[in-house]
């Protein structure tokens, strides 16, 4: 992120924080009336959510270890798509009662 998005996200939560909360999340429900009902609690919990994950990825970036955590959470992500696909494939395999797995216990393996 560069220095101007870091700007500009900085007046984004000052401006925030400037409006009370309480006309943010009337407003933001609002916008979101037409097509999302949202109670201001679910709008609170959003709104807590974003602000911590963009203050503890700006904490990251300035401590210096911001890419070793992007590593860490890429190889996780892998490991985790990988192991989905190894239980779709199973339960594919259970489902056309392939010879190949019918001696495993299908609770044990899922």
């Amino acid at each position: 992120m560069s220095n101007t998005d870091e700007n500009d996200y900085l007046k984004t939560v000052v401006n925030v924080y400037d409006l009370s909360w309480r006309s943010a999340k009337v407003k933001l429900q609002k916008s979101l009336a037409p097509k999302f009902r949202s109670s201001v609690t679910q709008l609170t919990k959003w709104l807590n959510s974003i602000h911590k994950s963009r203050r503890a990825t700006t904490r990251m970036r300035n401590s210096g270890k911001l890419l070793k955590d992007l590593r860490r959470v890429h190889a996780n992500n892998r490991q985790n798509d990988k192991k989905l696909r190894r239980i779709k494939a199973a339960k594919e395999l259970f489902r056309k009662n392939n010879p190949n797995i019918t001696d495993y216990d299908k609770e044990s393996l899922l």
